[in-house]
């Protein structure tokens, strides 16, 4: 598990600061060791981030909601704003959520 106090002490933890914001990641959420969580990124409670995965926030911001799986090697990367883009929220499809469109 991930929490605030590991992060000081376990420096296999790719949890990075980029442009001055660090990702928020609730205590009971779980990050696996090789994953990386980078910028202004938002993890909910109970949420798994798995082996080999990338949340990267590099120019706008990544919430992943609560009770959510980010699976093996998968790769989150927030683009530059402009027309038709909008920050990433996986809030609303949680795969544990009832009545989930997936």
């Amino acid at each position: 598990m991930y929490n605030n106090e590991n992060q000081e002490t376990n420096q296999s933890l790719m949890i990075l600061e980029h442009k001055g914001k660090k990702p928020s990641i609730h205590p009971t959420a779980y990050i696996a060791p090789n994953a990386t969580i980078c910028g202004d990124v938002t993890i909910g409670a109970n949420s798994r981030i798995m082996f080999g995965a990338q949340i990267i926030a590099e120019n706008n911001s990544i919430s992943i909601g609560e009770n959510c799986i980010v699976l093996e090697n998968a790769v989150l990367r927030s683009v530059i704003p402009g027309k038709n883009c909008h920050p990433t929220n996986t809030n609303r499809y949680g795969p544990f959520k009832k009545n989930s469109p997936i």
